[in-house]
């Protein structure tokens, strides 16, 4: 399997020299790199991809690349601007998690990761139910888990903020 994933380095590498300035192949080479553990890559070939037209999974990618970095600012910054209905909504609360409890605020931590609970546990719009999303979502009925995963998100969020 590993030989794969280096040929498909090498392929993207060659693409790259011949083509240095397409955003679909820096995104592309740039996800790989990350699943290649290969952060600074990762981060260098995902920035000017993030800065033109950054997608959720461009966001995710890139917040994740910086905060392996231990750029965990900038990794915040980028990793906020993930809709919580976005599908890189969850990893990205996670990782929003792990930044929190990296800078020991066990508060934050906590929240991002209930906020990342609760959004894992809405119904996904392809099965036909109305997808809420838990930063969004207004209670029509005063329970638990809608105020907690509200006071969770907000947690989140204002970790992301600082």
């Amino acid at each position: 399997m590993k030989e794969h994933w280096a040929a498909a380095w090498s392929g993207y590498a060659a693409g790259l020299a011949k083509f240095p300035s397409s955003l679909a192949l820096r995104e592309r080479a740039g996800i790989l790199a990350l699943g290649l553990h290969r952060f600074q890559d990762a981060a260098g070939l995902l920035a000017p991809v993030f800065a033109v037209a950054g997608s959720y999974e461009v966001k995710y990618s890139y917040g994740a690349a910086l905060a392996m970095l231990g750029r965990d600012q900038e990794a915040r910054e980028v990793l906020a601007r993930i809709s919580p209905a976005a599908t890189f909504a969850v990893p990205a609360a996670m990782q929003l998690t792990l930044l929190a409890a990296r800078a020991k605020n066990d508060n934050a931590a906590l929240g991002c990761a209930e906020a990342a609970a609760l959004a894992g546990r809405r119904p996904h719009p392809s099965r036909g139910h109305r997808s809420r999303s838990v930063a969004s979502c207004r209670p029509k009925r005063r329970g638990f888990q809608t105020t907690r995963g509200l006071a969770a998100a907000g947690s989140c969020r204002q970790h992301a903020a600082l």
